[in-house]
């Protein structure tokens, strides 16, 4: 069973519990038959009672969140290396693309798309086993345009940016960037004016 589903069983019975607890201590107070010592000693044992119920149910499920969180951390760690070795080989072959676009048509040339074709498969492979679904999803996306020749270049910086935000985010970090600043990276400075003032029109 999830751990979230047992925590709101067991969180329903505690209160189940309580609730019961305190309805019996209310009959006690108002019970004129019931001696006032009976009902002081009563009531002490049931808030104790209530106390020790309510501190080991949170203990409990704090020390297996903290365990849970332990165990994400481990796995995180196991899979940054292997993601972040697959988005640095695409890095790579994207960069590589773009300076060469700069010397040479790469529409005509069959070993610049047949990089592209391998690139596309490595990206998918490391995504399907070591991304995350955002970074699935975006990959899916980019690719479609990366191999469509007919694909104009707006969709296609826009799919490449998408990607290259959803990949920082899956290696963990929390931009603050603005539309087209990871595409910039790969440009000239001329060119960085035209491309900020692409995304901004989007």
């Amino acid at each position: 069973m999830d751990i979230n589903v047992r925590r709101v069983i067991s969180t329903i019975f505690v209160l189940i519990f309580i609730l019961g607890a305190l309805a019996f201590e209310t009959w006690l107070l108002l019970d004129p038959d019931v001696p006032v010592e009976v009902k002081g000693a009563t009531g002490a044992a049931v808030f104790a009672l209530i106390g020790v119920v309510f501190v080991q149910h949170q203990t409990k499920y704090r020390e297996i969140d903290t365990q849970l969180q332990i165990n994400r951390r481990e796995i995180e760690a196991r899979l940054f290396k292997e993601k972040s070795e697959g988005y640095n080989s695409f890095i790579d072959m994207l960069n590589n693309n773009l300076q060469s676009s700069k010397v040479k048509n790469l529409e005509d040339d069959d070993e610049a798309i047949k990089l592209t074709q391998k690139g596309v498969m490595e990206l998918r492979k490391t995504a399907l086993i070591w991304g995350n679904s955002e970074t699935i999803r975006a990959v899916n996306d980019w690719s479609a345009s990366a191999l469509d020749p007919g694909q104009d270049n707006v969709n296609s910086l826009l799919a490449t940016e998408k990607l290259l935000s959803c990949i920082r985010k899956d290696l963990g970090h929390e931009d603050t960037l603005e539309p087209g600043d990871l595409t910039c990276v790969f440009v000239i400075p001329e060119d960085k004016h035209k491309i900020k003032k692409l995304f901004a029109d989007q």
